[in-house]
């Protein structure tokens, strides 16, 4: 649809008669009326990012939403509940008020909730893994099937990458080549006659 450039005076003149049409009014009150007190006009200035009569989320329901958003709520069902957009939840995990701040501005607050909230998740998967661990004897991966204990050691080479911040060295990757040079057979080299005197 193509743009049209209007002055202030015939915005106002078409303001008028769409709103003639929306309401109708009778010819009585019409006639007593001037133009002007037709025109229900009033500029509201609305805040970008937050809907009109919308105060900022506090602070405690901020690091609630993050909180549940990180241990893996829906964030369907956190809108829903606390009455927030799903990009504010986003935000709100990343440590950011808004989306508009993600990148450049963090929220020293709730970067530290945030960060509480992963230590803690993390210090009881690190004892639920160390109990695991623990209950995997040698006993028991001998007594394996062959299928178990690939599993098994699959599942422990992924935890030792994810324990360690470089690459993992595993002693079954690795190969070591010799080469010996090939011994020289007696047929191998021309033979010379010599004739005697």
């Amino acid at each position: 649809m193509p743009m049209l450039v209007v002055t202030d005076d015939e915005l106002a003149l078409e303001l008028a008669r769409l709103t003639v049409q929306a309401t109708p009014i009778s010819n009585e009150s019409h006639n007593n009326q001037s133009n002007s007190d037709q025109l229900p006009e009033k500029v509201i200035d609305i805040k970008h990012g937050r809907g009109l009569n919308r105060k900022e989320v506090p602070t405690e329901i901020r690091n609630l939403v993050a909180q549940l958003a990180i241990t893996g709520e829906s964030h369907k069902d956190i809108a829903k509940e606390f009455n927030v957009s799903q990009s504010s939840i986003s935000a709100y995990s990343a440590g950011a008020t808004s989306t508009a701040r993600i990148a450049n501005n963090k929220d020293d607050e709730l970067v530290r909730h945030n960060k509480e909230v992963k230590n803690r998740i993390s210090d009881v998967a690190a004892e639920r893994l160390e109990r695991a661990l623990a209950s995997i004897t040698a006993e028991k991966l001998d007594e394996a099937k062959v299928r178990d204990a690939a599993g098994i050691a699959k599942d422990m080479s992924v935890i030792m990458k994810n324990m360690t911040d470089g690459p993992v060295s595993v002693g079954m990757n690795q190969q070591v080549i010799l080469y010996q040079p090939r011994m020289k057979e007696e047929q191998d080299y021309e033979v010379i006659e010599v004739s005697s005197y």
